[in-house]
């Protein structure tokens, strides 16, 4: 059983974790499905509320087990990602996308701000969610999934997906259509 109260310090007899974020157990753990990384429904602020709910010990939130698959499915089919050499960096690009949906939906749940002896501050998880978001956006610059990291790959010689590059040589072709026009209608009026 969870601890409502929030702190390991009131823990009582059969209860094995407070309520919170589960962020730290994501990073930290495997289920054994090779991707890992999933918190546990009965420490979830939204179990009370969630049809996939599973009371059962050790049980897995199923949200967001699928949504780690399903999305690792898409990145990986993508076609400038190498399927078996890209394969670590998508998975923890993968990991950090849905660790950042659990934050998200905690701070949904418990709020953005803490009161300390300074004043209102941010809840620590909200700190160390721009780190992580950080971490995504390298992550989504190595892997090309951002129109900046996909123009630095076009740019620097390494192969481009197929559609891709049919998509930039047609805006090429059309742009050097446009110029000649543009160089053919102003000789037209210079005569």
């Amino acid at each position: 059983m969870a601890n409502p109260r929030g702190t390991p310090e009131n823990l009582l007899p059969g209860e094995v974790a407070p309520l919170k974020h589960q962020a730290y157990r994501y990073l930290e753990n495997t289920d054994g499905q090779g991707l890992g990384l999933l918190p546990l429904c009965n420490r979830c602020v939204l179990r009370e509320r969630c049809p996939e709910y599973d009371s059962a010990e050790g049980a897995i939130c199923r949200p967001a087990a699928e949504a780690q698959r399903y999305l690792l499915r898409q990145i990986l089919d993508l076609p400038q990602v190498d399927p078996v050499q890209d394969f670590a960096l998508v998975c923890e690009y993968v990991k950090m996308a849905i660790m950042l949906q659990i934050i998200d939906r905690y701070v949904t749940e418990t709020g953005m701000f803490q009161t300390t002896k300074k004043g209102p501050d941010l809840t620590p998880i909200l700190h160390r969610r721009i780190t992580y978001a950080s971490h995504l956006a390298r992550l989504s610059d190595r892997l090309g999934l951002n129109p900046a990291a996909r123009q630095k790959l076009g740019a620097s010689g390494k192969p481009l997906s197929p559609v891709i590059a049919a998509v930039l040589d047609e805006h090429r072709e059309d742009r050097e259509r446009r110029r000649k026009l543009n160089e053919q209608e102003a000789e037209e009026l210079e005569e």
